[in-house]
């Protein structure tokens, strides 16, 4: 959804990179090396398969992002390749079946019936890790105002240089001896 959608980022794109992040771990690999934004969406479609009807509810009717899942989808057809995606167990056959079950229903692309974070806490595959007695949730939600600024280079190379000299503050003192001698 961060490509297809202006959405902003929710739990469900943590729970997407989660089922990415295992399916990895099974196949020791990149799970969707995409080149382009395009191939990338090429290469999710090929793996969980090409939405049709309802299940682009969530993208908006007349945006370009149906109109590119729509197009891709004709173009697979029309190259015989097939429509309904690739089962995780076919592409994994060697993972945990249970562990494929959870990255299966994580990696779902409508992110209004994937799994939640809720859901996947409560997963056989994790249930023991799972404990909800040790598993703060916030009360609210996260103010990022503080990091509102525009991420141009200049910008972006002084957040940077300030979050290497909190760390390593030697590095004023060693600039400040260099910007003294000029």
């Amino acid at each position: 959804e961060v490509i297809l959608t202006e959405s902003s980022y929710t739990k469900s794109i943590d729970v997407w990179s989660v089922g990415c992040i295992l399916c990895e771990m099974y196949g020791r690999d990149p799970i969707l090396p995409g080149q382009n934004h395009v191939d990338q969406i090429k290469k999710i479609l090929a793996l969980v398969g090409h939405p049709q009807g309802h299940e682009l509810d969530w993208i908006p009717v007349e945006g370009p992002s149906r109109r590119l899942l729509k197009r891709l989808s004709q173009e697979a057809h029309a190259n015989g390749v097939s429509l309904k995606g690739v089962p995780l167990s076919q592409k994994y056959p060697e993972g945990n079946p249970v562990g494929l079950d959870l990255a299966t229903q994580m990696l779902v692309l409508d992110p209004t019936k994937r799994l939640t974070v809720e859901q996947a806490l409560e997963h056989k595959y994790v249930e023991t890790l799972h404990d909800i007695r040790d598993e703060p949730v916030a009360g609210f939600r996260m103010d990022w105002a503080f990091d509102n600024f525009q991420p141009t280079r200049e910008n972006l190379q002084q957040k940077v240089y300030a979050e290497c000299a909190e760390y390593h503050p030697g590095i004023l003192a060693r600039d400040n001896a260099v910007l003294a001698s000029l």
